[in-house]
């Protein structure tokens, strides 16, 4: 979206365009394993299927406000994810390539590679990240 908003359109194209596949490989993983999307912030009432009667927002401490509120996502699947702070959680503080220890912008592509057997809900493709050190 902030690319979308500030005026990128190929990346928001390009990262629009990833989520929605990432989608796709997710849901053929979860039929494959007779498993059923799960709906968090919302409820249906009424009678019928999901395209009868309305969908009504969830309240409580599983609400969307209250998690955004406390940054309570653990238990969602993770769409995208900001790669440093997912770094500093497994200790790794600074990645170099090669030898250089300047602080000087070195450029460095990391691929994330998914677990071999992720968790349920957990389908993730490798995907490149560029890190810059820009440390003064």
């Amino acid at each position: 979206m902030k690319a979308y908003e500030g005026g990128d359109l190929s990346t928001a194209e390009r990262v629009k365009n990833e989520l929605e596949e990432d989608q796709r490989q997710r849901r053929k993983v979860m039929e494959n394993e007779g498993k059923e999307h799960e709906v968090k912030f919302f409820h249906h009432v009424g009678d019928g299927g999901p395209d009868s009667g309305e969908w009504v927002y969830n309240s409580g401490e599983k609400s969307y406000w209250n998690r955004r509120k406390n940054q309570d996502w653990d238990d969602l699947l993770k769409l995208w994810f900001n790669l440093s702070s997912e770094l500093l959680r497994e200790g790794i503080s600074t990645i170099s390539e090669g030898s250089s220890k300047a602080p000087v912008a070195n450029p460095i592509s990391v691929f994330i590679v998914p677990p071999a057997n992720p968790p349920p809900g957990e389908f993730m493709k490798p995907k490149p990240f560029l890190f810059l050190n820009n440390r003064n």
